[in-house]
C-alpha cells in the first residue's frame, strides 16, 4: 500500500506558489485573506474573505490559476488509507505569511451541497479504508451501514477487594470446552499488544496472560479469555458461546474491513469526525522550507465570496 505522492517539501512548494500568487494579485491595501476550498468528487467550491488595512471585509475574486494548484495539491496528498482531504483552509496575512490546514473527516460547510453522485465519485477517485469513511459520507454515497461488532467483556465486574467477578455466567459445557478454546485462540488478532499480562485472579502465578484482542468479525474478545477459561474455568460470555456454536466452532473468514471495525471497538475509538493528521499548521513566508500538514480547523468568518464548479469524475493530470 503506497502513501501520498507528495512529500512535505512538495506540499510546501505548491502552497508557496499559491501564497505568492495570491499576494501578487491582492489589492495594495490588503491585510488578510481567508480562503477555503471544498471538494467532493467532481464538485469544487471556494469561498474567500478579504480584510483591508482599514478593517473592512469584502468579497474577492480568486485568481483562476489558484484552484488548479490546490487541486493538484489535494491529488498529491491523497493516500489509499485516508483518501483525500475534503476542505483546505488557508490564511494569508500581509506581506505574505500564511498558514494552511486540511480537513480529512468533517463534512464541509457547503455553499451548495453536492448531489449523491459526487460522493460516489469521491470514493471511486480516492478510496479509503473502511474505518476511515465518515458516517456522513457513507450516508451521502448510499453505502450500507457495516455490520456491528459486539464486545465480549473478560469479566462482569469487580468485588469490594478489586477481584474480578463472573458468577452470573453459565459454565461452558465440558464437551464443547476444547472447541470453544480453539475458536477463541484461532480467530485473527485484530489489536495486538506487546508482552504478556499478569493473572488478575492469582497475581502470584508466574504464567503469562496473553494480551490484545481477537475477532471473528461479529464479536471481539480479549486474548486472555481462553487463558482464564482454561486455567480458572472463567465462563465465556454466553452470547459469544452461542455464536461460536452457531458457527459450528469454525472461525469464518474475516476481511480487512471487519478487522478494522473490530479493532476500533476493542480500542474504544468513537466514530465521527476526527483528525488523522497532526495539527501543526505552519506559518511562514513563501519559501521552499518543509510544510507540515495538519487537521481540521475553525470555520472562516466574515463576508465571503462563493464560487462553485462541477466537473467530470477524472483525476487531474499535470
Amino acid at each position: 500500500m503506497t502513501g501520498p505522492l507528495f512529500t512535505a517539501d512538495d506540499q510546501g512548494a505548491v502552497l508557496d506558489s499559491v501564497a505568492a500568487l495570491l499576494a501578487h494579485r491582492l489589492p495594495g491595501d490588503w491585510e488578510r485573506l481567508l480562503l477555503e476550498v471544498r471538494v467532493m468528487g467532481g464538485h469544487v467550491e471556494s469561498t474567500t474573505s478579504l480584510l483591508d488595512l482599514h478593517g473592512r471585509e469584502s468579497d474577492w475574486e480568486l485568481p483562476e490559476e489558484a484552484l488548479p494548484l490546490l487541486l493538484h495539491l489535494r491529488e498529491g496528498m491523497a493516500d489509499p488509507v485516508h483518501g483525500a482531504w475534503f476542505a483546505l483552509r488557508l490564511r494569508l496575512t500581509h506581506p505574505g505569511e500564511y498558514s494552511a490546514e486540511q480537513d480529512w473527516d468533517s463534512e464541509p460547510a457547503w455553499t451548495h451541497r453536492p448531489p449523491e453522485r459526487h460522493h460516489v465519485e469521491e470514493l471511486a477517485l480516492h478510496p479509503r479504508a473502511e474505518s476511515e469513511i465518515p458516517g456522513w459520507l457513507r450516508e451521502r454515497a448510499g453505502l450500507p451501514e457495516p455490520a456491528p461488532v459486539h464486545a465480549a467483556p473478560l469479566f462482569d465486574g469487580v468485588d469490594g477487594q478489586g477481584t474480578p467477578t463472573f458468577e452470573r455466567r453459565p459454565a461452558v459445557h465440558p464437551q464443547e470446552r476444547d472447541d470453544v478454546l480453539a475458536y477463541l485462540e484461532s480467530a485473527p488478532v485484530v489489536l495486538p499488544a506487546p508482552g504478556d499480562g499478569s493473572d488478575a485472579l492469582d497475581p502470584a502465578r508466574s504464567a503469562p496472560v496473553p494480551m490484545g484482542f481477537h475477532s471473528d468479525g461479529t464479536w471481539v474478545w480479549a486474548a486472555g479469555s481462553a487463558y482464564y477459561l482454561r486455567e480458572h474455568g472463567v465462563p465465556v460470555l454466553p452470547q459469544l458461546v452461542q455464536h461460536i456454536r452457531d458457527n459450528g466452532y469454525r472461525v469464518p473468514e474475516v476481511d480487512e474491513a471487519a478487522r478494522e471495525r473490530a479493532a476500533a471497538v476493542a480500542s474504544g475509538r468513537t466514530p465521527g469526525p476526527r483528525c488523522r493528521r497532526t495539527a501543526r499548521a505552519a506559518s511562514r513566508t513563501p519559501t521552499s522550507a518543509p510544510w507540515s500538514t495538519c487537521a481540521p480547523g475553525s470555520t472562516t468568518t466574515g463576508s465571503r465570496r462563493a464560487s462553485t464548479r462541477s466537473s467530470s469524475p477524472s483525476r487531474t493530470r499535470w
